[in-house]
């Protein structure tokens, strides 16, 4: 009879606690512990600026396996663990990320933001001159670490909207 009674005092009871008071900070009484969500967003992101900007063998790879040539994302199905992940941030990286042009030979001048904060093909993607020169880079409108801009081209954007151009 005394061990069911010890036995039912030592029993603890859990305790739910809702999973946003989990999350709140410390501060404001919660546990401070941060979404996975989140997290692994955050993580996978770092890991998409390191293959756009970094040049080792891992982002090389990268790039090779998941870009075309163009050095667009590639549209072909690939199996992978992490391709579906690359893909869930694109768009948020493509969308607050912008580039600091120093000799532009990786800027695509119609498909990256360089800008402004668009690329230029979002607002004349039917334009003929745009079509036939769709390959263009940034590297071919400066020489001498100047901006050299042909005539034709000064209806997509105004010379006063170029970005200084950085040193290396």
């Amino acid at each position: 009879m005394m061990q069911k009674m010890m036995a039912g005092w030592m029993v603890k009871k859990l305790i739910t606690v809702k999973w946003d008071a989990v999350n709140t900070p410390v501060d404001e009484g919660g546990l401070g512990l941060r979404k996975l969500k989140v997290m692994n967003k955050s993580v996978v992101l770092k890991l998409l600026w390191k293959i756009e900007t970094e040049d080792v063998e891992l982002t090389s790879f990268m790039r090779a396996k998941y870009k075309n040539k163009n050095g667009e994302w590639s549209n072909t199905y690939k199996q992978s663990s992490i391709l579906p992940g690359l893909e869930w941030v694109i768009f948020e990286f493509n969308n607050g990320s912008r580039w600091l042009v120093v000799d532009g030979k990786n800027i695509s001048v119609w498909k990256d933001k360089w800008i402004e904060e668009y690329a230029l093909i979002e607002r004349y993607s039917e334009d003929a001159y745009v079509q036939q020169n769709i390959d263009m880079k940034v590297e071919q409108l400066i020489q001498d670490g100047e901006w050299h801009i042909p005539e034709c081209m000064n209806k997509y954007f105004e010379v006063t909207e170029l970005p200084a151009i950085s040193a290396g």
